[in-house]
């Protein structure tokens, strides 16, 4: 049916379909959790982490979904984004409304393909 398992630890999170979506939506977690920065994370490319408690993300988050497409972040804890939010260099549409952010990297710049950026 095109879902894959998670992990044990992630109990809850799926991946899903064609797309390859990676979906987290108000799992109430503080963190992204580190079975999901894995290897096998490389194909997902769209990771919804909407609607939880997340205040950072790893520098490793982007090495680890690196084919992303799509990324919402929106209605965290965010203080800021990581530099490395720049190296993906397919995101189409980025999320992070209603965070605690004061100042995006200026690594978003090199985010040619970025067709939409939610601040508000």
């Amino acid at each position: 049916d095109g879902t894959i398992a998670p992990p044990p630890e992630v109990a809850g999170v799926g991946i899903q379909g064609e797309a390859h979506t990676l979906s987290m939506v108000n799992k109430k977690v503080a963190e992204v959790p580190s079975t999901v920065l894995c290897p096998a994370s490389v194909g997902i490319m769209r990771a919804l982490f909407r609607s939880n408690q997340i205040t950072s993300l790893q520098d490793t988050f982007t090495r680890f979904l690196p084919n992303l497409t799509e990324l919402d972040l929106g209605h965290n804890r965010l203080g800021c984004l990581p530099h490395t939010i720049g190296t993906l260099a397919h995101l189409v549409r980025l999320m992070v409304n209603n965070n605690n952010l004061k100042a995006l990297p200026a690594s978003l710049g090199s985010l040619r393909a970025l067709t939409l950026l939610n601040v508000e």
